[in-house]
């Protein structure tokens, strides 16, 4: 039993020390602004279409 309790203690400590060194981040960039538009999607296959309610109109 003295044994278990180490092997749980050692993984507690190992667990929280790597839950706190996934969290320490040193630099943090924010994503570049990529604006959707038509040549972009149609570059890749895609198509901006209107959105229609069920009842036809637009929504």
């Amino acid at each position: 039993m003295n044994n278990t309790t180490k092997i749980m203690m050692a993984s507690t400590l190992v667990m929280s020390v790597l839950a706190t060194g996934c969290q320490t981040m040193t630099d943090i960039t924010t994503p570049a602004v990529q604006p959707v538009t038509a040549e972009t999607l149609e570059a890749n296959n895609w198509r901006l279409i209107d959105a229609k309610l069920n009842n036809g109109e637009l929504g």
